[in-house]
């Protein structure tokens, strides 16, 4: 079930930069409809304790439609432990939601 977010987050590691990509018409509909939010993130650490975060937003509308509304990869740096990782994206998916929505 978190697939996408698990994704995100191994982008930005292989990519080396952080990333996100937002459809805002989508977005914008999403808001007008009220819809169901689903939020999603995964923290990931590598061998060497490189370190990211990634998540993804989904609008479930009441036509039934699930819409990717946003997904994003952010580098956390080096870190000691992947619960760590998982905390840390955590933080940050509470922060980007809110700004999303609100």
């Amino acid at each position: 079930m978190n697939s996408l977010a698990d994704h995100a987050a191994n982008a930005a590691l292989d990519c080396a930069v952080d990333w996100q990509r937002v459809d805002h018409d989508g977005l914008k509909a999403a808001k007008l409809l009220q819809p169901n939010w689903r939020v999603c993130f995964d923290g990931a650490l590598r061998g060497n304790g490189c370190a990211s975060a990634g998540m993804v937003v989904m609008a479930y509308c009441s036509t039934g439609e699930c819409k990717i509304v946003y997904r994003a990869g952010l580098l956390l740096g080096r870190l000691s432990s992947s619960f760590l990782s998982e905390a840390l994206a955590m933080e940050w998916r509470l922060n980007q939601f809110c700004n999303l929505v609100m």
